[in-house]
């Protein structure tokens, strides 16, 4: 699955202070286990998930997001990274991403990964371990 970032990549977020949203549909998030799911739906009491690689769905509450680590795609974290390009860069066989504030460039990064998600967290993690 490459539309997120990897369990471990999460909590690295998470710890770094990224943003843990109140859960959605259309979201990602990872159980303590390291399972991944995907938030189906929310029906004033619970949300319905799928485990993804597996064929069923479930139902919990709100506390249950509470153990949990949001799973971000690449374009949640380009969001949160503001004023930001990437693309895959042939040469290098990666992506690049650059990220301004204002007019002043304050990241450039190769990162040799095929996961999109991977390499705009680690872009966010780079920054955000400077401040």
């Amino acid at each position: 699955m490459t539309n997120t970032v990897t369990p471990e990549t999460a909590r690295l977020l998470a710890a770094a202070g990224f943003p843990q949203p109140s859960p959605a549909p259309g979201q990602f998030w990872y159980a303590p286990s390291g399972s991944l799911l995907f938030v189906i739906s929310f029906d004033s009491k619970s949300f319905v998930l799928a485990q993804i690689g597996h064929n069923s769905t479930f139902k919990v509450g709100l506390d249950d997001f509470e153990v949990w680590i949001f799973a971000p795609t690449a374009t949640d974290i380009l969001r949160e990274l503001g004023h930001s390009s990437m693309f895959w860069d042939e040469r290098k066989c990666g992506f690049s991403i650059s990220t301004v504030d204002n007019i002043n460039l304050i990241g450039w990064t190769i990162i040799n990964n095929t996961n999109p998600a991977e390499a705009a967290a680690l872009t966010w993690l780079s920054i955000h371990e400077k401040k």
